[in-house]
């Protein structure tokens, strides 16, 4: 089964609206505090791309006090971190471009450079674990004999990103306990062996906004189905 969901240009604007101000502490090394969006649009393949402002200080390159940049350039790159306990959609920020009022261009491609670097090293990045978020297993009310509990899980996703729109599209699988069956305590669910993936011309394609909402629907009406027989016999448990 295939969930995906899709956010348009709109939806990322808010969210990043509601981010900022944001500030990203780099140790002893310095800050970095971003702020005011003034244009923010899709680059396909790529990400969410960012027009704003910020503050940088940055002892660690002999700036020691705060340094406004007026114009600023940010990626937002969206990749799938996978890990032993499940996938990840994560955004990588990337610094295209940073434009200090009266510093020589070559000055603000080092500092633009050693700031990337340090926001690789210190893995400033903005994670959800959603596998584990998606995942859920519940029991069955005992008129429902012999099956007494079932899991839904998330068991993988990928992420593309167009013009016009951000998908992110999860493959779930489910799995249904008869008799004294039970399913595995959460520590071992999420620890369970990964199902085979199918080839990626599998996977469906980014669909329009139309098709995507009514895929999600779809989606959100097959998950919901079996979690409301949840409703019979109490709270479930997620991974």
């Amino acid at each position: 089964m295939w969930v995906e969901a899709i956010f348009s240009q709109a939806d990322l604007r808010e969210l990043v609206e509601k981010f900022l101000p944001l500030t990203i502490h780099f140790g002893d090394e310095g800050s970095f505090v971003v702020s005011d969006p003034t244009e923010i649009s899709l680059v396909k393949g790529a990400g969410l791309r960012v027009a704003c402002r910020a503050k940088v200080h940055l002892p660690v390159l002999g700036i020691d006090i705060p340094v406004t940049i007026k114009a600023l350039t940010i990626l937002l790159r969206p990749v799938i971190l996978k890990k032993e306990s499940g996938d990840s959609l994560v955004f990588r920020i990337e610094i295209e471009h940073a434009d200090l009022a009266g510093i020589p261009t070559i000055i603000d491609n080092q500092i633009t450079h050693r700031v990337n670097k340090m926001l690789a090293d210190k893995e400033v990045d903005m994670a959800w674990e959603f596998t584990k978020t998606l995942s859920y297993s519940f029991d069955l009310p005992a008129t429902l004999a012999p099956i007494n509990a079932m899991s839904i899980i998330a068991a993988w996703g990928e992420v593309r990103v167009s013009d016009d729109a951000l998908a992110l599209v999860v493959s779930f699988h489910n799995e249904v306990f008869r008799g004294d069956a039970r399913p595995p305590s959460l520590p071992a669910l999420a620890a369970a062996p990964a199902q085979p993936r199918p080839p990626r011309a599998a996977a469906p394609p980014v669909l329009s906004r139309a098709d995507g909402t009514a895929a999600l629907g779809w989606g959100i009406a097959a998950l919901a189905a079996a979690s409301a027989l949840a409703l019979f016999s109490g709270p479930g448990h997620r991974r």
